[in-house]
């Protein structure tokens, strides 16, 4: 199931913490609970818990229990959403596009780009959000 159909109809992703799940679930200002050690998923879940974004359970195999803790914990305290919500903010204040090109024009020693590959679209988040509240 594509992440832009799940994500709009959510009010937390339960993770592995993949670098992918975690990011198009921050662009969407979805709150995260993680559960994954191999690869690079300690070092993303432990982020989430830093930023606050999320819970991070530390471990390849929760409990039903840790889960339902976890799950419960993100859904009952705003702070999780609102940091979410502004991470959301942030991704979308980032014009990806440029910002490649900008990079890659400094490592091939170019310093002046004259014009601007730009479609007039800003960021790279999705065009709505959901907000934290969960009345509807």
């Amino acid at each position: 199931m594509p992440f832009e159909w799940l994500l709009t109809k959510i009010d937390v992703l339960v993770t592995n913490g993949g670098y992918g799940s975690v990011n198009q679930a921050l662009s969407f200002g979805i709150p995260l609970v993680t559960a994954g050690l191999t690869e690079d998923k300690a070092d993303v879940n432990a982020r989430v818990a830093w930023s606050g974004v999320g819970i991070d359970l530390a471990t390849n195999s929760p409990t039903p229990q840790a889960l339902r803790k976890a799950v419960r914990a993100v859904l009952e305290n705003p702070v999780y959403c609102a940091r979410a919500s502004s991470m959301a903010d942030e991704f979308r204040g980032i014009d990806t596009r440029n910002e490649i090109i900008r990079i890659l024009g400094h490592a091939a020693g170019v310093t002046n780009r004259s014009r601007s590959i730009q479609d007039g679209r800003q960021g790279a988040g999705p065009a709505a959000r959901r907000t934290c509240d969960r009345s509807s």
